[in-house]
């Protein structure tokens, strides 16, 4: 995939899964991987970062961490001028 400037957030482990935030560009997305055999266990765009075109730089660097809020985990992404908050388990908003 190509990403304008390349990645730079580090993988988070949670659980039984790896999960990899791609971006910034035309592609902003999060991919959660089975850490034992690579397998994809779910995908998420996320459409309100995608770059228009090559000369736009929105998306995020930044590393997504795991919130504990009481009773649930959550996947929380920094993006441009937002949060992002997904279930790790399912990948939905």
């Amino acid at each position: 995939m190509r990403h304008a400037g390349g990645n730079a957030s580090s993988p988070v482990l949670w659980q039984d899964m790896v999960v990899l935030l791609t971006g910034p560009g035309k592609n902003v997305m999060l991919v959660a991987l089975d850490k034992r055999t690579g397998a994809t266990i779910w995908s998420h765009r996320l459409a309100a970062a995608q770059s228009k075109d090559e000369s736009q730089t929105l998306g995020s660097w930044a590393t997504p961490i795991i919130f504990h809020n009481d009773d649930r985990d959550e996947l929380i992404v920094p993006l441009p001028g937002a949060l992002a908050a997904l279930n790790p388990v399912t990948g939905h908003e």
